[in-house]
């Protein structure tokens, strides 16, 4: 359950007393934009959660712990790289680059939009390049890479809602998670159609019309 992966994100980090974990939640279901001390900027969507584990100013690693989506624009500095660790399936390591990276309990996915990154999975190893997928399958023990379009995989944090070749069911229940107050129902006839496009996440009214 949750309380298992928050423990397993979120275990004690032992360090002097001169450097304290940084962390940034969004609870809204609007998306939550940080800047982090060396630049980087990251969006979190709703439910998100990042953690800033080392010194950038003293560390020789830029560590921060995701759970949840987020997309990153990492600032570049040849001499520390970025990583995100203890956080899915695999971690991510990376000098300067954008990429877009969801850790639930279900998957480990990353969209990369520029530069390249290195994903490590115990001792398996993969380098992802722009316009590339990659979650590892747990069945296969192996990375799964392929192309996709990464305008749409982080349109969200834009206030976007995209969905392709999607079944109204899901848009309506993806609609419910935004605006639960409302408690939206789907006429049955329709429930078979599929949908490809975007909605605004911010505005429930146009997102109906």
């Amino acid at each position: 359950g949750f309380i298992f992966l928050f423990s397993l994100v979120f275990r004690p980090v032992h360090r002097d007393s001169t450097f304290t974990t940084i962390q940034y939640f969004n609870p809204t279901k609007f998306v939550k934009r940080v800047i982090l001390k060396d630049g980087t900027k990251i969006s979190l969507r709703q439910g998100a959660r990042v953690a800033v584990i080392s010194d950038f100013d003293r560390d020789s690693l830029r560590k921060v712990v995701l759970s949840g989506e987020a997309f990153f624009e990492v600032a570049k500095d040849p001499n520390k790289a970025f990583l995100v660790v203890n956080s899915g399936d695999f971690d991510v390591r990376v000098l300067g680059t954008a990429f877009n990276l969801a850790c639930t309990a279900q998957q480990t996915r990353l969209v990369l939009n520029h530069g390249k990154v290195q994903v490590k999975h115990g001792d398996q190893h993969s380098v992802i390049s722009p316009g590339q997928q990659v979650d590892y399958d747990p069945r296969q023990k192996q990375f799964s890479v392929v192309a996709i379009d990464t305008s749409a995989a982080s349109n969200w944090k834009s206030d976007f809602l995209s969905f392709n070749e999607v079944p109204l069911s899901q848009i309506v229940d993806d609609l419910n998670n935004l605006y639960p107050a409302y408690n939206l129902e789907l006429i049955y006839s329709f429930q078979t159609k599929s949908f490809t496009g975007y909605l605004p996440a911010s505005d429930l009214e146009k997102s109906l019309k």
